[in-house]
């Protein structure tokens, strides 16, 4: 089974990346508003873009490495899709 063979280490490693991703987000899109909904969705779309990562490739040291980078693009997206639904976005005019 996949989801046995990833490590607790890997799993908080995700949701690190998560966690760092929505809050830059946070503070660079929304203007600190909305942060920790953008932690949130964050670390999800961190674990799930990991785990189908693993899911789909399996589990190495270099696919380790390759599932974090996973990681970081799949939250991105997920933020993405946040900041599109709520639109809240900075813009030049804000200042």
């Amino acid at each position: 089974m996949i989801a046995s063979s990833i490590t607790l280490t890997t799993w908080l490693v995700w949701a690190v990346i998560g966690i760092v991703a929505g809050y830059m987000t946070g503070r660079l899109i929304n203007d600190g508003r909305f942060t920790s909904l953008n932690v949130t969705i964050g670390v999800i779309g961190a674990l799930i873009g990991g785990w189908l990562f693993v899911h789909f490739m399996g589990t190495s040291e270099n696919m380790q490495i390759l599932s974090l980078v996973t990681a970081l693009i799949a939250s991105g997206i997920f933020l993405w899709i946040l900041t599109l639904i709520t639109g809240r976005y900075r813009s030049d005019d804000d200042y």
